[in-house]
Formats: C-alpha cells, sequence, structure tokens
C-alpha cells in the first residue's frame, strides 16, 4: 500500500495527446485520460453586463469547446453578436493541456491567451483531494497552472472561462499562396525582418502568421 509517489510510480495525465514532447506519454507508469471527461458543466450569461462564462470538464477538445459556445450562446443572425473563447485552431487539441501552456490563437492579440481567460479551476491534489482554485481561493495554484505549462501542482478536472463578446460573428481569414511567395534563403531572411515589424504594428484586431517549407 502507499501513494504513487511512496511507490514511485510516475502518473501522468493525456487530454488531446498533442505535446510534441511526448510530455503526455509514460512509461513504465499510470496514464490517466482524460478522453471521458468531456461535457459542458454549466454555461451562464447575465443579460444586464452581457457577461457570460462557460464550465467544462477538462477532457474536453478544442473543438467541442467552440461548438458548445456556439450552441449556447450564438445569435444565428450574422448582424449580431457572438460569443467566443480565444484558442487554438486544431479541433483536437485537449483544452486543459492548451490553457496549461498558455494557448494562443488567432484572436490572441486581441483576446489572449486561452489562460488569460480562465476564470476557476478545479483540480485533484496530490493528497487526493478536489480543490478550486481562482483569484481569492488558492489563488498561487491558480497563477501557477494558467500558463506555466506543468500539471505538477495537481490535475485539472474543470475549467471556467469567460467568454468575450464580439460585435459581429464574422471573421475573415486572407491566405497568401506559398508559390506567390518564393524566395532563397537571404530573401527569406529580409522578408522575415519585414513581416516581425508589420504584423507587430497592426492593430490587435488583425492577426497574421508567417511559416517557411523547404522544397
Amino acid at each position: 500500500r502507499g501513494s504513487l509517489g511512496q511507490l514511485r510510480i510516475p502518473l501522468n495525465v493525456m487530454n488531446g495527446g498533442h505535446s510534441f514532447e511526448g510530455l503526455s506519454n509514460t512509461n513504465g507508469g499510470i496514464l490517466l485520460h482524460m478522453d471521458d471527461f468531456n461535457s459542458v458543466l454549466t454555461t451562464s450569461k447575465v443579460e444586464v453586463s452581457g457577461k457570460a462564462s462557460i464550465k467544462v470538464q477538462s477532457g474536453m477538445r478544442l473543438g467541442r469547446l467552440y461548438g458548445s459556445v456556439i450552441e449556447a450562446f450564438s445569435s444565428t443572425n450574422e448582424s449580431l453578436s457572438t460569443y467566443v473563447v480565444a484558442g487554438g485552431t486544431c479541433p483536437t487539441v485537449g483544452v486543459a493541456g492548451h490553457m496549461l501552456c498558455g494557448g494562443f490563437g488567432l484572436l490572441g492579440r486581441e483576446i489572449g491567451l486561452s489562460s488569460d481567460q480562465v476564470t476557476e479551476i478545479e483540480f485533484i491534489d496530490s493528497a487526493g483531494n478536489l480543490g478550486i482554485a481562482n483569484k481569492k481561493v488558492n489563488p498561487n495554484v491558480f497563477w501557477a497552472l494558467r500558463g506555466g505549462c506543468s500539471s505538477a501542482f495537481g490535475i485539472v478536472s474543470a475549467l471556467t472561462f469567460e467568454l468575450t463578446k464580439l460585435d459581429k460573428n464574422v471573421i475573415t481569414v486572407i491566405g497568401a499562396p506559398s508559390a506567390v511567395l518564393s524566395y532563397d534563403s537571404l530573401d527569406a531572411v529580409v522578408f522575415a525582418q519585414w513581416w516581425q515589424e508589420f504584423a507587430t504594428s497592426c492593430t490587435p484586431k488583425f492577426t497574421s502568421t508567417l511559416s517557411f517549407r523547404s522544397t
């Protein structure tokens, strides 16, 4: 008998399984897979202030989170406002892992990281106790979990996100085909330097991404 720590058995938690470093895998330990914990627990909206929030289990994936927000809050009329949670574009990324490591997406320049939008975290500590962390309760744990890219402070079981209200539920995407932008190595460096200045000087409502591919 004894705890996993006493028995020296590693415990890893997997949400979406998108860790490039393989941090959500284990060798010779116990893997706690959160796939079945993917429900929406609560949604709320205050009509006077317009503030809205959604609480989800930590096994939720980004695609289902976005769909749940649309189903619960968004208008069917394109001219009306909509609510969003800002995050990445890959629908199969796990919400908890995304938030734990910050979570940047195309709305990040205007709204912030996914971790910035979390108002409360439910977690299980090393003794097996269920607790909550927010700005008032366990504030140090709340600070540590949001963007620290570590589950060493506890196993996240649920997350509450504050949603952002946009004036319109329309986002414009402009793509530049790679065939149009063809450079040698020196030109690529010059272009990247120009892009860094251009991207940071734009309005926060505009997000620009740049990628290089070898041929």
